[in-house]
C-alpha cells in the first residue's frame, strides 16, 4: 500500500472513531440529565437538590428541611392541580371538534393529545420492554403483558366485534 492510501486510512477510521465515540458519549450525558431532571421534578429530588445548593449547617439543617419538604409538597399540588385543569382543557377542545372532525382526524387528535405522566421515566429507547410495575406509554399504570406498546387491548381472539372500551380515554361523544 502506498503511503498516501495508508494515511487517508488512517485518518479515515479517526474520524469514523471519533463520529461513533461522539454519538455514544452525547447519548449517554443526554441520558443521565433526562434522569436528573426527572428526579429533580420529585419532591425528594427537589429537597436533595436545594440542601446540595444551600449546604445547611447542623444547626440549620432540621429547619431548612422542613421548609423544603413543604415547598416541595405545595410544589407537587400546583402541578396537580395544573395538569388536571390542562387535561380538562384538551377534553373541552376535544368535545367542541367532534362534530367538525372526520373519524381519522378525531383518532390522530385523540392520540396526540394524551397527556403522559412528566414524573414517570421514559420507556427505554431499544425496543426492551420496561421492567414490571413501571408504567405503560401513556403512563397508564402497570403494563399488561398481552397488551401492545400503544396501550390498546388486544382483539378478541375470534376478531369478531368491537374492541373492549378503554376505561383511560372513554370515546368522545
Amino acid at each position: 500500500m502506498k503511503v498516501e492510501a495508508k494515511s487517508a486510512a488512517i485518518l479515515l477510521t479517526t474520524l469514523l472513531l471519533g463520529i461513533v465515540l461522539g454519538l455514544v458519549g452525547q447519548g449517554s450525558f443526554q441520558r443521565l440529565r433526562e434522569r436528573e431532571v426527572t428526579e429533580m421534578r420529585r419532591p425528594p429530588g427537589f429537597v436533595s437538590h436545594m440542601e446540595q445548593a444551600i449546604q445547611p449547617t447542623a444547626t440549620q439543617d432540621s429547619a431548612v428541611h422542613a421548609v423544603l419538604e413543604r415547598v416541595a409538597q405545595a410544589n407537587q399540588q400546583i402541578i396537580e392541580t395544573a395538569r388536571a385543569a390542562l387535561r380538562q382543557n384538551v377534553d373541552s377542545m376535544q368535545r367542541e371538534l367532534t362534530p367538525v372532525l372526520r373519524a381519522d382526524q378525531l383518532d390522530r387528535l385523540s392520540r396526540s393529545s394524551r397527556m403522559p405522566d412528566p414524573f414517570r421515566p421514559k420507556p427505554p429507547r431499544n425496543g426492551q420492554r420496561p421492567p414490571p410495575g413501571a408504567n405503560d406509554d401513556r403512563g397508564n399504570g402497570p403494563t399488561d403483558g398481552d397488551r401492545p406498546r400503544d396501550g390498546r387491548r388486544p382483539p378478541p381472539r375470534d376478531g369478531r366485534g368491537p374492541p373492549p372500551r378503554d376505561n383511560n380515554n372513554p370515546p368522545l361523544n
